[in-house]
């Protein structure tokens, strides 16, 4: 029989086929997979180059300030059972559970510690619309609002309001991801996480609840492939949570990577149809699956020297002046673009437009979503340049992503702004499958690049309403 250290190595080797991985990879780039992060992926290497997880290091600093001793047994993460046990021993310095809300939210959110890699390995594969977690620590919040893209975070509590603890049920993932935390996240109110054993069992029966389970989230899952990542819970609760995964809706896919092979939890995982990646590390999953997941996206379109010239730098970083308008265009339309900036500037209207026409825009996406933010008016140039028929096979365009910005920053705003202001050059027709995103908007008209003067009037008054009301 072998060894566990020789079955380990085969394991990492050998689990995942070539096969296995076109098919995963092929469901993400669908969008149908939804990652769930369980305490497992969480690990720091220490002094001695070892990785540590992390939960073991709260349940340890836990322990100090608490002035208890601590130790480890079973696979249970320490700080489940560290949270356990400072309740109930005298020597405790914490004797209620408001108090340990506050020294568990202390010692994970207010100490400083250093994300992990794979957690922005999981947040930087974008066809992730949802990313799950177990754990109950702020580290993937803080990477999604470091990306500076649109996203709504959940965080589950048993007994809570649907609206607050469960997906909305018009949440639009085209435009936004979401990050959804099933035992909650700490903070210095008692019940916002689960922390102790009684409180698993607490959120997984909530979980399970078909009046405050969230089944907005359930109903999401339908027909998608959920890959619980290091959720290396006790046979018990694994069962407990795959089931509330699982619920009533056959149509789910399992994969369960864990370095945990718990002989238990795998026959149930099987029993429910789960592929079982076990004893697999997630971190060398998470990287394999990351490398192979960039290999996947198309190379980055050349652009111009000018684009790579100081004088391009200048032009994007250059602070845009308050309530100007931001001009969208391809770059099939850029002499017409050119046309329109000018009539506007010299009409005493404030523009900004990316002068290059870069279309591959990871760089300055960043630079861009500020621009549309801080705009007044949102002005989309509409021809039959943007039909994908004509981009010689090419899928990707920039110009897609300014939409998708722009239609978030519309929707923070009031009906009457008008915010988006579509401006057709051609005979282009809102019928048209490529303009489906402003089909219903009004549109106004500039053949061959001129402006007349009622689209100048009303963009010069809502420009001064724009500034008045943030004055």
């Amino acid at each position: 029989m072998n060894s566990f250290n020789e079955l380990h190595l085969k394991t990492e080797n050998s689990f995942m086929s070539e096969w296995d991985w076109e098919i995963l990879i092929g469901l993400i780039k669908d969008e149908l997979v939804v990652p769930v992060i369980g305490p497992e992926m969480l690990e720091v290497e220490n002094d001695e180059g070892r990785l540590v997880p992390y939960y073991d290091l709260w349940g340890l600093e836990a322990g100090k300030e608490a002035g208890i001793e601590t130790e480890k047994f079973g696979n249970m993460p320490l700080l489940y059972q560290v949270a356990g046990h400072i309740l109930m021993d005298s020597k405790s310095r914490i004797r209620n559970i408001n108090r340990l809300a506050v020294l568990v939210d202390y010692v994970v959110q207010r100490k400083t510690w250093s994300i992990p890699q794979v957690l922005e390995q999981i947040v930087d594969i974008k066809s992730f619309p949802l990313i799950v977690t177990t754990s109950i620590d702020h580290f993937l919040d803080k990477l999604m609002k470091k990306s500076g893209k649109p996203f709504a975070r959940i965080m589950f509590a048993p007994g809570g309001a649907g609206s607050e603890i469960d997906l909305p049920s018009n949440f639009n993932f085209r435009q936004n991801r979401a990050l959804m935390q099933l035992f909650g996240a700490t903070s210095r109110c008692p019940g916002t996480c689960a922390v102790t054993e009684d409180d698993l069992i607490e959120f997984s029966w909530s979980l399970l609840d078909r009046e405050y389970g969230p089944q907005n989230f359930y109903d999401y899952l339908q027909g998608k492939t959920v890959l619980l990542l290091g959720c290396n819970f006790p046979d018990w609760l694994g069962r407990f949570f795959v089931h509330a995964l699982h619920a009533n809706r056959k149509d789910v896919d399992l994969w369960y990577v864990s370095k945990n092979d718990d002989m238990g939890l795998r026959s149930f995982l099987e029993r429910k149809g789960g592929k079982i990646l076990s004893p697999y590390s997630p971190g060398v999953f998470i990287a394999e699956l990351y490398d192979r997941w960039l290999k996947t996206l198309p190379e980055v379109e050349d652009v111009s020297a000018a684009a790579h010239s100081p004088d391009f730098e200048q032009n994007l970083l250059e602070p845009m002046k308050p309530g100007a308008v931001f001009i969208s265009y391809i770059r099939e339309d850029m002499e017409s673009a050119v046309k329109i900036r000018s009539q506007m500037e010299t009409a005493g209207i404030d523009t900004w437009m990316d002068s290059s026409a870069l279309q591959s825009g990871d760089r300055w996406e960043a630079v861009i979503e500020e621009r549309i933010r801080k705009a007044s008016f949102f002005v989309p140039l509409i021809s039959g340049s943007l039909n994908p028929d004509n981009w010689g096979g090419k899928r990707e365009r920039f110009f897609l992503r300014e939409w998708e910005l722009a239609r978030h920053s519309d929707s923070m705003r009031m009906p009457e702004d008008r915010y988006i202001r579509p401006l057709c050059l051609d005979d282009t027709t809102c019928e048209a499958s490529f303009v489906r995103p402003f089909s219903k908007i009004h549109w106004s008209y500039a053949p061959g690049g001129k402006l007349d003067e009622a689209f100048i009037q009303s963009i010069r008054e809502g420009i001064r309403i724009f500034r008045r009301a943030r004055s």
